[in-house]
């Protein structure tokens, strides 16, 4: 019997910086998600809402990214996962350039 040692199998450096995209990627989107509740002591005044319908907020905005995610499922088998992805980012970045506009002219 030989004693063999199985092949110590590594990252290529493209590997590597795919894998670190779709982290940070992953880490924007569940930002967005979750700093929405921390920040209830501020919106719920300045909203002008009872704790219940900020609640409902943080719900829908939870089962609306769930919904999103089962619809966009569908369509990533028939489109380039790629450009899906980059078409989907840049809805989520423009989200965030609404929300920040939002917030300049004090809506």
């Amino acid at each position: 019997m030989t004693n063999t040692k199985p092949a110590k199998q590594t990252f290529t450096g493209y590997q590597i910086f795919i894998i670190t995209v779709l982290a940070i990627l992953q880490f924007t989107i569940i930002l967005d998600f979750m700093v929405i509740s921390p920040l209830g002591a501020m919106l719920i005044p300045k909203l002008k809402i009872s704790p219940s319908q900020f609640g409902l907020v943080v719900s829908a905005y939870a089962f609306s990214a769930g919904i999103s995610g089962l619809l966009a499922a569908g369509f990533a088998d028939k489109f380039d996962r790629k450009k899906l992805l980059l078409f989907f980012y840049t809805g989520f970045i423009e989200e965030l350039r609404f929300v920040l506009f939002l917030r300049i002219i004090n809506f």
